[in-house]
């Protein structure tokens, strides 16, 4: 549904790469994700995975 690999979703997953700006759309429409972005935040896959727990 998202145009990628099992592998590379995966590798999003466990932050070994941070997707593009389309795909991370994607990603937060397909599974009805809140995102809220501060630009001053320096890695934005690290705050991804702080604010899911």
């Amino acid at each position: 549904m998202l145009g990628i690999s099992k592998e590379y979703y995966c590798k999003i997953e466990n932050d070994k790469v941070f997707p593009s700006k389309e795909l991370l759309l994607k990603i937060i429409k397909m599974t009805g994700i809140e995102f809220k972005l501060n630009a001053r935040i320096k890695n934005p896959s690290s705050y991804l995975t702080n604010q899911a727990n």
